[in-house]
């Protein structure tokens, strides 16, 4: 019934629910790895994943600004 298939997809948005939270907390220990010094494959890995399961918090682009290029400019004029 229409009932009945929509309590199993709850319940399967549960378990998916937590597995992701697994998952993330498994890529961020993994991540902490980079406080160590350690950056290899599966560091990246897990920050790749991260910004899939969790865009708005890990998918971040770097920002830069011409800050010191502009103050290195400045000094040489």
């Amino acid at each position: 019934s229409e009932l009945e298939r929509e309590q199993y997809e709850l319940a399967l948005e549960d378990q998916i629910y937590l597995f992701e939270e697994k998952a993330i907390s498994i890529h961020k220990k993994n991540t902490e790895l980079l406080d160590t010094g350690i950056y290899d494959p599966w560091v990246s890995k897990s920050i790749h994943r991260l910004g899939e399961l969790w865009p708005a918090r890990f998918a971040k682009q770097e920002q830069h600004s011409d800050f010191l290029q502009n103050l290195y400019a400045e000094e040489n004029r």
